[in-house]
């Protein structure tokens, strides 16, 4: 098994940066981290920059005169893995909503299967009684439309926080993405699915941010609603990969 990379994809989080990467190197100190910066205005990135001086596995990306967008820079960060022969890739929030130390959960139950999801919605603990309700609320439906539209177990297939082998990117090429916002963490473990690699997912805990502002709007809702119909019209006409599809769905302990 390769090398573990952590993704900390941000936008004006000054508030969250040194915490998340301090927590990051705590919790993961063999793993490496990149931070990929949407060009933040508020000195994000310059303070991902500088601490670099102390944290040896942190690299910065800062994505400028490029199309901005979460999705892009998810892609972005699909291909550094790639391109740096990292062995899996998991996502960690910048405003910490997990806990890094859950990473090094995911990465030891996640042995026997190709995509391991943290999931917030297979125990009614998971989230705190603080949690966003609308967030929630809006999450609870995209993941119930998302296993109806798809006919897919997970319960939590809109999570971010996921570890994923990277052998899955060599076939599913993140250039090959066309969700570019929310969806596009639904699209991988979709194609992933359909393609015939093995997806599972264990009880993992969300947390309230901190600091700053949800990057959420009404626009993204409706962007994410278009894209899933849209994946869903590709997926539905497309024929599966020869190889035998395979969905863990129980519980790994």
């Amino acid at each position: 098994m390769g090398e573990l990379l952590i993704i900390v994809p941000t936008l004006n989080e000054i508030k969250n940066i040194e915490t998340a990467i301090s927590k990051i190197a705590e919790a993961l100190p063999a793993a490496h981290t990149l931070v990929i910066d949407d060009d933040s205005v508020d000195g994000t990135w310059q303070k991902a920059m500088d601490l670099k001086k102390h944290f040896s596995q942190l690299d910065v990306m800062v994505r400028r005169n490029t199309t901005p967008g979460l999705g892009y820079s998810i892609i972005d960060g699909y291909r550094y893995a790639l391109d740096h022969a990292f062995g899996e890739v998991c996502i960690v929030d910048c405003d910490l909503q997990q806990d890094p130390a859950d990473v090094a959960i995911l990465h030891e139950k996640s042995s026997n299967v190709d995509i391991l999801i943290g999931s917030r919605y297979l125990d009614k603990d998971s989230l705190p009684d603080d949690y966003d309700r609308l967030t929630k609320i809006l999450s609870t439906l995209a993941n119930m439309g998302i296993r109806l539209l798809f006919r897919v177990p997970w319960r939590d297939i809109t999570t971010d926080f996921y570890l994923i082998k990277t052998h899955v990117l060599e076939s599913v090429a993140p250039e090959s993405l066309t969700c570019m916002g929310f969806a596009l963490f639904s699209e991988i473990k979709l194609r992933a699915q359909k393609t015939g690699f093995s997806i599972a997912e264990i009880p993992l805990p969300g947390y309230v941010r901190e600091h700053g502002d949800s990057k959420r709007s009404f626009r993204q809702i409706v962007t994410f609603g278009r894209e899933i119909l849209a994946m869903w019209v590709d997926l539905a006409f497309t024929k599966p990969s020869a190889r035998k599809a395979s969905i863990a769905n129980s519980r790994l302990s």
